[in-house]
């Protein structure tokens, strides 16, 4: 609780430096990630930089890297795409609320209303209890407005009754393989297709129930290894850690693929 009240004061403190046109420094949870994310903020960005190729190649798909890249970016709006490729990827990871942040940020310090007010809207709904979620408020308030609540997801008056019986249960049913279950686990992404049909043989052989999908991405063809089908993201995020403890890996939730 002290380091959530820490972490709220010091970027609340910067906060009001990022609307007038200055750069918010970044708080990070991987130590290695945050030593250079400490420096980037102060100024001093040489060993972020030289460090950075490396850490791409050790580790191309770690949402901590992702993010350091970003901060590096010398134009913020190619920092965006990795932004998104954060909260796109990872959305349960520690950093997508911290990458959706800076997205609501930088749309605000260009006043792009659009951009700042879809941003603020998914991370109000997927991140409701980030402790982030006040400076993104705070940011929008101060700049392009904030955007009302979504009453058909918490109606508070009787007047939004009647909107309920315009999402009934057998119209959710239309696509039951792609509607009802349309969550999984995924635990590797490769371009590799034997090593991707090898480990998901592994994981069926500890009775979990793994697949092969194909992704492209960038261009490139991709298997992506995925571990059940769930009807939405928290009953993913329920089976997440007995997942782990068998398959011994550590999936992401993400959307199904065929």
């Amino acid at each position: 609780m002290t380091m959530y009240r820490y972490r709220i004061l010091v970027l609340a403190t910067f906060l009001t430096l990022f609307v007038a046109g200055s750069t918010l420094p970044s708080l990070a949870q991987s130590p290695t990630v945050a030593a250079y994310l400490q420096q980037v903020a102060k100024g001093w960005t040489v060993d972020a930089k030289k460090a950075l190729p490396d850490l791409l190649l050790e580790r191309p798909d770690d949402p901590g890297v992702t993010f350091l890249h970003a901060s590096l970016v010398e134009e913020p709006a190619k920092a965006v795409p990795l932004y998104e490729r954060i909260v796109e990827r990872f959305p349960t990871n520690e950093w997508a609320d911290d990458a959706l942040l800076r997205l609501v940020l930088q749309a605000c310090s260009l006043k792009d209303a659009t951009r700042a007010n879809k941003y603020f809207k998914q991370m109000r709904q997927l991140y409701a209890k980030s402790e982030l979620l006040p400076i993104a408020y705070d940011a929008m308030r101060m700049s392009v407005g904030v955007p009302p609540p979504e009453t058909t997801s918490v109606p508070t008056t009787a007047s939004a009754q009647p909107a309920q019986p315009a999402q009934p249960a057998p119209a959710v049913a239309k696509d039951k393989a792609d509607t009802v279950m349309p969550f999984t686990l995924v635990a590797l992404t490769t371009p590799d297709k034997a090593a991707a049909t090898k480990l998901a043989g592994q994981y069926k052989s500890k009775h979990l129930k793994a697949t092969v999908a194909e992704k492209w991405i960038k261009g490139k063809r991709n298997f992506v290894v995925q571990i059940g089908q769930y009807a939405s993201e928290v009953d993913a995020a329920n089976d997440l850690a007995s997942v782990r403890k068998v398959c011994n890996c550590k999936p992401v939730i993400s959307r199904r693929m065929p």
